[in-house]
């Protein structure tokens, strides 16, 4: 239930407000009631029970009523005096309340379809159902976990409460190509070497903001606020939602190919290439729209142990890896012409890749961080240590010298500080605490340390996750580091924006 629909019928619930409280003595009396769109045709599975979510308007109604709630046939669904709606076996059935004190305002309906309980390798039709038949009906899916995504996944909670029978795959699979197009020089600038990463990277649109999709999603989407707890969460089930999240990341991914400047140069072939999937295949009005699923919900394709997403964070040794669905779907798929059967080797992409959760390690903004190193980190030798270094090492740390205070100076200049020589001998520590003061933050070596630590911390969870690429195997269901060696000796997918020959990736859709 969305917290507005839930906020506005627990105040109709218990309106038990006295108009003569009010000032202006003014009543203001129900004219209307409605269950939410999510809730006004929907499919049940028998033996479920849901309680469904209504409106009360206009806003600020202060008189006391009552609802009465009933149903068009106890044979098929029951409903008590808290909405809550209990399927008792197949067939149709409308639930209606109205608002026994005002006969004149229109009841609400809901028209609800009991089916038998859904099974993995059942498949999804066209209009929001579910079963094992092909006869006469247009399937569009095949049910491939059972739950409650929206537990996982805040967007897909705020725009689609009902969605909470589990998760369907489109039939067919294709290849993911290149994550972003041009992704090392958007997130690293042109540079080829770490100093000139570093001077680029501060910059670039990477720092502006949207590390990952996950943080531009934050500061750049609509549900900003919603976002924002699991991607500072600092855990791997939220970290960019590297395990949660399919839905709300694709809504991200969207935004971002809508809305962002740099989306034509730097283009989402995950996203362009799921959504080809799918393209002319409408979502029912019960289910979600199409997604790229998260770690998560890929995993649950081959992984029957998987059962949450902080599942990601426990060693391989801590649960099984049991891939039982794979032999199961793929018997229903060979049924279908023109379906493709999940393959049982490579890997099946996620949409949870690129993730850079520098805020939840550094203490510094991201630009921040990076003009930092190319200010800060230059510790000068010495002269005990310069003297036991050879003529090459002596030659090659002079030039490291001069680059950096070339960098250390130009950076004073530009933000109106004078530059002494005698600078050119500063310490890093020196040269971190003039940095982060003219910054605003506090210093002290602690936190310099920090800044260190945490900056090599980030880069590395990033590379690894980024290489990675974050898939699943549908051999093993365990997150597939697939060897560079595979691939040509390239990079799979992810930092480099190489295409991975073992990457295929399938829509699904929450129902």
């Amino acid at each position: 239930m969305s917290l507005v629909a839930m906020v506005a019928a627990l105040a109709a619930c218990n309106n038990t407000k006295n108009p003569d409280d009010d000032p202006s003595g003014d009543k203001v009396e129900p004219a209307r009631i409605a269950f939410a769109e999510a809730f006004t045709e929907f499919f049940m599975n028998k033996g479920e029970t849901i309680a469904l979510s209504y409106t009360v308007s206009p806003a600020g109604v202060n008189v006391p009523y009552n609802l009465v709630w009933k149903s068009s046939d106890e044979d098929v669904a029951t409903v008590n005096d808290k909405g809550e709606v209990t399927a008792v076996k197949t067939g149709e059935v409308t639930i209606t309340v109205s608002i026994k004190e005002y006969e004149d305002v229109a009841p609400a309906r809901s028209n609800i379809t009991v089916l038998n309980p859904i099974k993995v390798g059942d498949f999804l039709y066209s209009d929001g159902s579910w079963g094992n038949s092909t006869i006469g009906k247009d399937i569009i899916a095949m049910v491939y976990w059972l739950g409650n995504p929206t537990l996982f996944d805040p967007i897909l909670e705020a725009e689609y409460p009902n969605c909470t029978h589990g998760l369907a795959m489109s039939l067919k699979q294709g290849k993911v190509g290149q994550w972003q197009q041009g992704y090392t020089e958007r997130m690293f600038g042109k540079g080829g070497d770490l100093n000139e990463m570093a001077e680029n990277a501060g910059t670039a649109a990477w720092c502006a903001g949207d590390a990952g999709m996950a943080e531009w999603g934050m500061l750049h989407s609509n549900y900003g606020e919603l976002i924002k707890p699991y991607l500072e969460e600092g855990t791997l089930a939220g970290m960019g939602f590297c395990g949660v999240g399919g839905y709300t990341y694709t809504y991200v991914m969207d935004e971002f190919m809508k809305t962002d400047p740099g989306a034509a140069t730097y283009p989402l072939d995950i996203y362009n290439n799921t959504m080809a999937l799918v393209e002319g295949i409408e979502h029912p009005a019960t289910t979600s729209e199409w997604y790229i699923p998260s770690l998560f919900e890929a995993g649950l394709m081959v992984n029957t142990a998987l059962t949450k997403p902080s599942d990601f964070d426990k060693p391989d040794s801590v649960f099984q890896h049991n891939h039982q669905n794979v032999a199961v779907l793929n018997a229903m798929l060979g049924t279908l012409t023109g379906a493709d059967k999940l393959p049982t080797t490579g890997a099946i992409a996620t949409a949870s890749d690129m993730v850079f959760p520098a805020g939840s390690i550094l203490p510094l903004k991201c630009a921040d961080f990076f003009e930092f190193i190319v200010v800060a980190s230059f510790a000068p030798k010495t002269q005990e240590e310069y003297d036991k270094l050879s003529d090459a090492e002596k030659t090659k740390y002079n030039e490291e010298k001069e680059k950096a205070n070339a960098a250390y100076k130009k950076w004073m200049e530009s933000n109106g500080m004078e530059w002494k020589e005698e600078y050119a001998e500063d310490s890093n520590y020196t040269r971190a605490e003039r940095y982060l003061t003219f910054k605003g933050y506090e210093y002290n070596k602690e936190k310099v340390d920090n800044i260190y630590l945490g900056g090599a911390l980030t880069i590395w969870i990033a590379m690894m996750v980024n290489i990675a690429y974050a898939n699943v195997d549908v051999e093993t269901g365990k997150s597939a580091y697939v060897n560079p060696m595979y691939t040509g000796g390239k990079a799979i997918s992810g930092a480099k924006g190489y295409d991975n020959p073992n990457d295929v990736v399938r829509a699904v859709i929450a129902f």
